[in-house]
């Protein structure tokens, strides 16, 4: 994007920010200097049907060192999958502002919910701007589902009773574009 894209021009290289969700949130802190554990018998890995889990379990380790990129100057992390993958000594060189949002781990195991924001919150060398969403399952992440979406993808469109997907990412839109506008623009 810095040099095919042809609105190229229109970035700033010194103010990129970064938002990642799921198995992108996992890539967040990669991204930005985490070093992840891909040891086999990884505590948390016992019994997971986790294909990075099932991978490790048949030595498919990753061979090449994580790829850092020092361009990130801020970065914004939904609901990391999976956390586990992460132990303190792998976050300590994490040095940019985060914003780390998390689903409520009280819905579980109704819903994929919790598991991982927390799970990395306590890790990292200093305090994110955190932020956990009441009865937000993982999937509230996503933006509001269509009718057709409903129909065709239930398991991804199905909030918790009460819980307005749409009225949380006005909140998470406007969450995020203020911490990016902090720490990227100084506004």
């Amino acid at each position: 994007m810095l040099h095919s894209w042809e609105n190229a021009a229109r970035i700033d290289p010194d103010r990129i920010g970064l938002f990642g969700f799921s198995m992108g949130g996992f890539t967040g802190p990669v991204v930005v200097g985490g070093d992840p554990d891909f040891r086999k018998g990884l505590p948390g890995c016992e019994g997971s049907n986790f294909r990075a889990c099932e991978e490790l379990q048949s030595s498919e380790a990753p061979v090449d060192a994580p790829a850092h990129d020092v361009r990130i100057k801020a970065a914004v992390i939904a609901d990391p999958a999976p956390s586990f993958f992460f132990p303190a000594s792998g976050l300590k060189t994490i040095n940019v502002p985060l914003q780390l949002w998390s689903s409520d781990p009280k819905l579980a195991p109704n819903f994929v919910s919790g598991c991982c924001g927390l799970g990395i919150r306590s890790r990292l060398p200093s305090s994110p701007d955190f932020h956990l969403v009441p009865n937000a399952n993982h999937f509230s992440f996503l933006p509001p589902c269509s009718p057709a979406d409903v129909r065709d993808f239930p398991r991804i469109c199905a909030d918790a009773p009460g819980f307005d997907r749409a009225a949380f990412h006005q909140d998470l839109n406007a969450a995020v574009l203020a911490f990016f506008r902090k720490h990227l623009l100084g506004v």
